[in-house]
C-alpha cells in the first residue's frame, strides 16, 4: 500500500526538520517540494537532493490550480511520497485541501507538524502566545485591500490582541512588499497604531536572521534587514512583556 508523509522543512535551515521526517525522505519514492510560499536557500535544496535525487519542485500552480495533481498520480502509480513545504504546512502556508483529499481517497498518510513562522515569530518576540490575535497577510497589492486591513487592525486593537502580519512575496515574479510599505499605509490610513511598538523579524531562521522591537513610526529610521519579514504589533503588551520588548530595542550595533 502506498503512503504519503506532508510535512515541512521549518524555517531557513534543515536543523529544525524533525527527525521522523529526515528518516522517511530516503525511503520515498519522490519528494514533492513546494517553494513558492517560502524561500527555502538553494543550500538546504541541496542537501535534500543529497538524500533523495528524486525531487519534483511545485508551483502555486500545480498545488491551487492544478489540485496537487502531480501528487495524486504518482501515488496512483504505486509510488511512496513525501510532501515538504516551508514552515508548516498546515499553519501559515495551509495545504488543508491536499490532506482532506488524501482523506477521501483512503490514501495512507502521515501528518508531521514541523516549526511556523507563527510559533517561531511569536517564541523571539517574547509576547505571550495567548495574547495573540489576528494574524493577517500584508499583500503586494496592499492598496486595493486597505479596509480589509484596517479592519482587522482595529479588530485587534479594539480586544487588545496582538496582531502578526505576514509579507506577501511572489518569489516567480521576485516581487515582494515589507514594512515600510506598512508604515506608509499607517501613516495614511491608520495613524493611531503609529506610537504602537513592533517587534520586526527579518529573514527569519536563516544565518542572517535579524530581530528588533521598535515603534513603528521609527521604523523608517534603522536598518531593517532583509526580506522574507514578520512583524508582530503589540498592542497593551504585559508589563513582563515590555521588559522583553526593551531587551530586543533596536540598537545601532544591531
Amino acid at each position: 500500500m502506498t503512503w504519503i508523509m506532508v510535512s515541512g522543512l521549518g524555517l531557513g535551515t534543515m536543523d529544525l526538520v524533525p527527525k521522523k521526517v529526515l528518516n522517511k525522505i530516503p525511503l520515498a519514492d519522490v519528494v514533492f517540494v513546494e517553494n513558492y510560499t517560502g524561500l527555502i536557500p538553494t543550500e538546504e535544496i541541496e542537501k535534500l537532493r543529497s538524500m533523495n535525487e528524486n525531487l519534483v519542485f511545485l508551483t502555486r500552480e500545480d498545488c491551487e490550480v492544478n489540485d496537487y495533481k502531480k501528487i495524486f498520480d504518482a501515488l496512483d502509480s504505486g509510488k511512496n511520497v513525501v510532501f515538504l513545504t516551508e514552515g508548516d504546512p498546515m499553519l501559515a502556508t495551509t495545504h488543508v485541501n491536499l490532506v482532506i483529499e488524501l482523506g477521501k481517497r483512503n490514501i495512507d498518510f502521515e501528518l508531521v507538524p514541523s516549526v511556523s513562522i507563527v510559533c517561531a515569530s511569536m517564541s523571539l518576540s517574547g509576547l505571550q502566545i495567548y495574547r495573540l490575535g489576528e494574524v493577517l497577510t500584508f499583500p503586494i497589492d496592499y492598496k486595493r485591500a486597505k479596509n480589509s486591513i484596517r479592519d482587522k487592525i482595529l479588530r485587534g486593537l479594539d480586544n487588545k490582541k496582538h496582531i502578526l502580519i505576514l509579507f506577501e512575496m511572489d518569489l516567480k515574479a521576485q516581487m515582494y512588499v515589507g514594512p515600510l510599505e506598512f508604515l506608509e499605509f499607517a501613516r495614511t490610513d491608520l495613524k493611531e497604531i503609529l506610537d504602537n511598538r513592533i517587534v520586526l523579524i527579518s529573514r527569519l531562521g536563516l544565518r542572517d536572521q535579524k530581530i528588533f522591537s521598535i515603534q513603528l513610526k521609527d521604523l523608517d529610521k534603522v536598518e531593517i534587514g532583509q526580506p522574507p519579514w514578520t512583524m508582530i504589533l503589540a498592542v497593551d503588551p504585559h508589563p513582563m512583556e515590555k521588559e522583553y520588548l526593551e531587551l530586543i530595542q533596536y540598537r545601532p550595533e544591531d
